[in-house]
């Protein structure tokens, strides 16, 4: 807001045409074009020729999806991925399919400096069967994640792994028949050296975790529920 327009219609019908309508505010017309700058409750009387009188109401919900200390960023959902656009390019972003607001409905915006969503609640079900993390520690390690502290059995590697670099683990990634449920523990170990524990169980786990090095971004639960935190 209050860049954004809402366009209320009424449609009346039975009684004695013609009809006569008044929004809020004493707006007349059957349509009403409205840019409230909060979520504002709008009522609509019609008045039919004899003098009968009907009431409706309309609510218009207001997002504010701005951010940075000017409001000059807005939030928007990008195949799926959340991102911080400039004001002036948001038409541009919307050509090109992506959407005003959260990818996701678990997550809340809280505008402020443009920091990450945040991750609020997730039904998880059934166990998880891929975890996705995010690598923030030194440069280009070799990452394998094991089933056992021994490291007798590796399940997956990642060589030359990146800053930032979002890394995912499920059955295709640990060579087991597809939808198979994660183990309940997993340990990462980094260059054959330091060893990071995850319980990946549905009560044991969230995104927004720190291990170590290692951001929880997101998980996929059994009944394909996917549970994240977003932004980049």
């Amino acid at each position: 807001p209050p860049f954004e327009w809402a366009l209320l219609i009424a449609d009346a019908s039975g009684g004695c045409e013609p009809y006569s309508y008044f929004w809020s505010g004493e707006i007349p017309g059957e349509n009403s074009k409205v840019h409230p700058d909060i979520s504002t409750a709008y009522l609509v009387q019609v008045l039919d020729a004899n003098g009968c009188l009907a009431t409706d109401s309309q609510t218009v919900t207001v997002v504010d999806v701005r951010c940075g200390a000017l409001n000059d960023k807005v939030l928007m959902c990008a195949n799926g991925n959340l991102k911080y656009v400039e004001m002036v390019n948001v038409y541009q972003e919307l050509q090109i399919g992506s959407t005003v607001g959260p990818c996701d409905p678990y997550l809340n915006f809280d505008g402020g400096d443009c920091g990450d969503p945040l991750f609020l609640s997730c039904e998880c079900m059934n166990g998880i069967r891929e975890l996705c993390l995010i690598y923030s520690g030194g440069n280009e390690p070799d990452i394998e994640f094991m089933a056992d502290s021994a490291g007798s059995q590796i399940i997956a590697s990642f060589l030359n792994v990146d800053p930032g670099t979002r890394i995912c683990i499920n059955s295709n990634s640990i060579n087991q028949k597809a939808n198979t449920i994660l183990p309940s523990r997993i340990l990462l170990r980094i260059d054959g050296d330091a060893i990071y524990e995850i319980e990946t169980e549905c009560n044991k786990i969230k995104p927004g975790d720190l291990k170590g090095p290692f951001f929880i971004d997101s998980f996929t639960d059994g009944r394909d529920g996917v549970c994240r935190v977003g932004g980049n």
